[in-house]
């Protein structure tokens, strides 16, 4: 053990930059156009790629490499020979997703309840780029709508960003500090005040993006983290005093940030007015044009149901926004396995996070975090090539082995 104990300390180092990276990926663009998008995305899957070769492989991983690389051969042929469209980025992001799996499953069978927290210069590196970035998003954003006149769910014409992708990152953001906050043990204030302000800065960004589903799923992560957190901790009293303090300094620094961008005032009351919206349209009494485009996809795949079951949906185009339409809509018979290790992995991912509250892993506690936002995500947005850490967290919950 003692061998392998200071690359252990690398490694921990390695996965927090890389997975913040790839996540960072799209405000990275925001800063530097392509070039802070490519080098962000590079930079993370290079480091994760490193645990991939530095780790030792076992037997288990040997052959979930094998079976994985010839299903994936399969779904990739099923895809050709349906003429799906297939150009170089998904070809690219396919490959990626893949490599994330593999990474994901050596680190669930390696060291995924390794308690050996990250050096805090990573985490003042990943806080203050938090920081940074939302405010720099939020900046873009305002000047956009105050000189342009751009629509304020919107990125620019020539922009590839959309507020539902870019909630997404900011919330993947958010559960990265937040993780780092629960789960390591960081002495220095100024270091947990800028998780504090990275946590509610990357919740500003989100809000900010009037995309409803990231910030339910952000919620509802928390709530469930807050229940199970309550139940298993014995109440300390004294602590109330601390709390209270903590709760001040939250509303005095949620205060300043509203006075000091005027815009995020004016998207509190957007995503609001969005939130209602969604309520009148469950009820019938309103029109959503987000929930009807899902609809439709939705009524697609019903409708195409008989010809798609058996290989898939020939010429398959659109994403229909969940996870589980898509796997069909896309192979058939063929995705059932997939579908079934993916329902199998939430179930397990739902025990786990449970188990990562009580127990002190840092990497245990934020790649089930990542996983379980990325699943609510992919239940209403963001095809399977572009939801990166929902196959890392596929590839850890199926490496994870130790007893629950």
């Amino acid at each position: 053990m003692n061998i392998y104990f200071p690359r252990k300390i690398n490694l921990i180092n390695l996965l927090l930059v890389g997975v913040f990276l790839l996540s960072f990926a799209s405000i990275g663009s925001i800063l530097l156009n392509d070039v802070g998008k490519y080098l962000s995305l590079g930079l993370g899957f290079l480091f994760l790629l490193v645990i991939l070769f530095r780790l030792p492989k076992f037997s288990v991983f040997l052959n979930f490499l094998l079976i994985s690389t010839f299903y994936y051969i399969i779904l990739f042929l099923v895809s050709f020979f349906n003429s799906h469209e297939i150009d170089n980025v998904n070809i690219v992001f396919g490959l990626v997703c893949f490599v994330l799996l593999q990474v994901g499953f050596l680190i669930g069978n390696s060291f995924g309840s390794s308690e050996i927290s990250p050096s805090d210069r990573y985490v003042v590196f990943i806080s203050v780029l938090t920081i940074f970035g939302v405010l720099m998003l939020i900046q873009f954003q305002s000047n956009l709508v105050y000189q342009v006149g751009q629509s304020t769910r919107g990125y620019g014409e020539n922009s590839e960003l959309n507020p539902v992708g870019i909630s997404y990152i900011l919330g993947l953001m958010l559960l990265i500090n937040f993780a780092i906050f629960v789960k390591v043990n960081i002495t220095s204030k100024i270091v947990k005040l800028l998780l504090i302000l990275s946590i509610v800065f990357s919740a500003f960004g989100m809000i900010a993006t009037l995309s409803r589903g990231g910030v339910l799923y952000v919620l509802i992560i928390l709530l469930f983290f807050s229940y199970f957190k309550f139940k298993y901790s014995k109440i300390n009293f004294h602590h109330f005093p601390k709390y209270g303090l903590a709760l001040i300094l939250l509303v005095s620094i949620l205060a300043i940030f509203v006075n000091s961008f005027p815009i995020v005032g004016e998207k509190l009351d957007q995503i609001n007015k969005r939130f209602l919206t969604l309520i009148e349209f469950v009820d019938d009494s309103s029109n959503d044009a987000s929930s009807e485009e899902r609809l439709a996809g939705y009524q697609v795949f019903f409708d195409q149901f008989h010809n798609l079951i058996f290989y898939g949906l020939r010429y398959y185009k659109p994403y229909p926004h969940n996870q589980f339409v898509e796997i069909i809509m896309r192979w058939g018979l063929f995705g059932l396995p997939l579908l079934a290790f993916s329902i199998w992995s939430f179930v397990k991912a739902l025990k786990l996070f449970k188990y990562s509250i009580r127990e002190s892993s840092p990497v245990l506690f934020l790649l089930v975090l990542l996983f379980l936002f990325s699943y609510f995500q992919s239940m209403t947005s963001l095809s399977l090539e572009m939801n990166r850490f929902l196959w890392l967290g596929f590839g850890f919950i199926g490496g994870y082995g130790h007893k629950v």
